[in-house]
This record gives C-alpha cells, sequence and structure tokens, in this order.
C-alpha cells in the first residue's frame, strides 16, 4: 500500500476489480445494533472515499455492494441505504439516529458501549477505525471503542458469534468469492443456518426478524432458477433489501494491481484475477 502512488504513476502499471469486498460486521443479537434506525443512521454517518483516501491511498473503490463489480448479479442500479450513495447522508443519519434511540428509550449519553474489533495486522486496517469511530463521533455524537486481535482470532470470535450476542459486536471483515456467483455473496452470508452468518441475520429479536426470514427464503429461491435473467432479478432486488437492513456495512471493493513490463503483451485479467485458458495462446513477449 504504500507503494500505491507512486507505482499508479507507472506505464507499467495493472490493475482490476477483484472479486473481494471489505465491510463492517453487525451482530443482530447486540441491542440496540438491532434496530433498523440504528443500523442505517451507522452506515449513513461513514463517507466511504473519505475513508479510503485516508487509510489505504485511495487504491480502493468504495461500495455499499455486497456482490462485487465484475460479476455475473453486480446490480449498478444498486444503492446504499436510504437512497443514498458512497459519501452517506449526514442530516438522515442524525434523524434515523434520533428515531432509533427514542425507540429504544435511549439517548446519547445512555447508548450502550459497543465495541468495533479489528485484526491487527496492519496500520491501514487501525486507520480505517479510527477514521470511521471519529465519523460517528462527529456525525452521531456517540463514542464506539475498538479492539485489535489477530486476525486468526477474529476468525474464530465470527464463528463463535453466530447465535449469540457475542464475542462480537461489531467487526471488520472481507469476502472474496469462492466461485463467482451471487450465491456465494448471499445465501452463504445471510441463508439460514449459513456458516458465515455471525451477523445472526433472520435470528433475533429485531422488530423486522420477519421480513429477514422471508428474504432468506427468496434467497432459497433464487439460488435454483434456472432462467438467469429472472435470477439476477431476484438477487438484485435480494441484495437492495440486504444493504437496507445493513446485513453488511460494505466499506470498499478491493482491486488486484500490478506492474507488467510494456513489452509483454495480451495479458488481460478477468475480475478473479485469471488469464482464461484460451487467452494464454495471445500473450507473448515483444522484441524489446
Amino acid at each position: 500500500m504504500p507503494q500505491y502512488r507512486q507505482s499508479k504513476t507507472r506505464p507499467d502499471f495493472n490493475q482490476n476489480d477483484a472479486l473481494t469486498v471489505f465491510y463492517i460486521g453487525m451482530n443482530y443479537k447486540v441491542k440496540p445494533l438491532d434496530n433498523i434506525n440504528i443500523r442505517q443512521a451507522l452506515s449513513l454517518a461513514l463517507d466511504r472515499e473519505t475513508i479510503v483516501k485516508a487509510a489505504y491511498q485511495g487504491a480502493y473503490t468504495p461500495t455499499c455492494h455486497i456482490v462485487p463489480k465484475g460479476q455475473y448479479g453486480y446490480d449498478e442500479n444498486l444503492n446504499c441505504p436510504a437512497g443514498a450513495d458512497v459519501h452517506g447522508d449526514k442530516q438522515k443519519a442524525v434523524q434515523l439516529f434520533e428515531k432509533g434511540l427514542q425507540e429504544e428509550g435511549l439517548t446519547r449519553q445512555t447508548f450502550p458501549q459497543i465495541t468495533l474489533t479489528y485484526p491487527n495486522q496492519s496500520q491501514e486496517s487501525a486507520n480505517e477505525v479510527a477514521t470511521e469511530v471519529q465519523m460517528w463521533k462527529s456525525v452521531l455524537g456517540i463514542t464506539i471503542n475498538t479492539t485489535s486481535i489477530s486476525q486468526n482470532s477474529l476468525y474464530t470470535a465470527q464463528a463463535q458469534t453466530q447465535g449469540k450476542d457475542g464475542p462480537l459486536q461489531m467487526w471488520l471483515a472481507g469476502w472474496g468469492a469462492d466461485f463467482p456467483d451471487p450465491e456465494d455473496w448471499i445465501t452463504l452470508q445471510f441463508g439460514a443456518g449459513a456458516p458465515n452468518n455471525a451477523y445472526n441475520y433472520g435470528d433475533n429479536n429485531s422488530s423486522n426478524v420477519a421480513s429477514q426470514k422471508d428474504l432468506q427464503n427468496q434467497m432459497l429461491a433464487a439460488d435454483v432458477m434456472s432462467d438467469k435473467a429472472a435470477r439476477l432479478k431476484a438477487y438484485n432486488k435480494i441484495e437492495q433489501q440486504l444493504v437496507n437492513d445493513v446485513a453488511w456495512l460494505p466499506i470498499y471493493q478491493r482491486p488486484d494491481f500490478r506492474l507488467i513490463k510494456s513489452y509483454v503483451i495480451g495479458m488481460k485479467f478477468s475480475s478473479a484475477s485469471i488469464i482464461a485458458p484460451d487467452d494464454w495462446g495471445n500473450v507473448y513477449i515483444a522484441q524489446h
């Protein structure tokens, strides 16, 4: 990352959007994170572009998407919660937060201690978290605590959080495609009993849990649709509802970047950052 800005100006710099999204997870079994207005306020208080610039030198693409750009199922018309864009909406965030506080019988002074956990292996993650915490403080007037643990410990904690109100409340996480299909991003993350559903989507006492369960049924139906266009439409609808529910709080999509000598001709990378087998015949080294 420290070399990104310098490398980007080089003539041999090359990058493509990778099928990798980083996000903040929130546990639906932790109050008041189960309140949809609180969740949307936390999302809308963040300016993702500023976060990416502050923590990652602008190397990544700010996003509210769950299904990443570059694969079947990507919805270019998707919006952040409340119809916002990646810059958020401070005024709407405050309105929703105050509504959520009232619904929960809370004030800013009695807002409970919530901790955001992040992996401790990079300064960039620490910078990201510090920027997010400052935005929540500035826009919403609350202090979110932070703690860092090893990446392996975070993986373990995620598994332990499924079906429970801890150990995690909020945490930094990321997902890269196992296979390039929306099922990998939707049903395997938020479906009933899905092994990655540490957010406890559809398994909580929130006021909209019934609609979450209905959406989980829609996921299963979309998974087995044979009509590709109908399946795409179904997944797009499901994803927008997941974004509105802040099932994930996406922050950025990560590209892959590399340096390729100018005399290496014909290397075209897919969104999986591979060269299709049939394309290798077009790759060669020119005289130099």
